[in-house]
């Protein structure tokens, strides 16, 4: 008897619910019209390209960022091509930032991604693995429209393509309420139905 009751007691307790979810884009569909272009000024010879990239990818397909560079147009010294996404916000609590990033091996220049959020950079990395985890708190955002951006940046660059990749991008808060585990209910219900059954023996 005694087991019974400890069982549901703990069948009863409350689990914390996933955090809610702000923003996410897995960027799979290949559509990339809900992301905007970030106004850049390129240096001669470059130019910009958004696409979607099987490989590298978490799965389907990843954005992909590019510089296309020209032969014989100088070297340029740190441009940054980004794609920025608003996301609105409804609850002044933190929130937390993730994505899968990396970028193209550059032999005598850099190339790197970086993170945005509303105009302030969070991470600029260069990662030649396939993806890397970039993951961080954005503190507390207040309510309102916010921004994330995508980027691309290299320097000394000659000629050929540089890409970074993002995959997997979310935007999450700490909103989580404590709520009852849904299997528990049959069992409560079951166990509900011993209590009556024993009642009604002992009268």
């Amino acid at each position: 008897m005694r087991a019974l009751i400890a069982g549901l007691a703990l069948c009863a307790l409350p689990v914390a619910a996933p955090a809610a979810v702000v923003l996410e884009d897995d960027f799979n569909d290949g559509d990339y019209s809900d992301w905007t272009l970030e106004a850049v000024t390129l240096a001669p010879g470059l130019t910009t390209q958004v696409a979607g990239a099987s490989s590298p990818a978490i799965d389907g397909l990843a954005l992909e960022l590019s510089l296309l560079k020209t032969p014989g147009t100088g070297d340029n010294i740190g441009p940054v091509f980004r794609l920025m996404r608003v996301f609105e916000v409804t609850d002044a609590v933190e929130h937390f930032f993730s994505v899968f990033a990396g970028n193209t091996v550059c032999s005598g220049c850099t190339v790197s991604y970086d993170v945005t959020i509303d105009g302030v950079l969070m991470t600029r990395a260069q990662d030649a693995s396939p993806f890397t985890e970039a993951a961080f708190s954005l503190g507390v955002l207040g309510a309102g429209t916010h921004t994330v951006g995508l980027g691309v940046y290299s320097t000394n660059v000659s000629s050929g393509k540089f890409a970074a990749y993002f995959d997997d991008l979310s935007v999450t808060n700490a909103i989580a309420s404590d709520v009852p585990l849904p299997a528990a209910a049959p069992l409560l219900a079951v166990g509900a139905l011993a209590l009556a059954g024993l009642g009604r023996r002992k009268g």
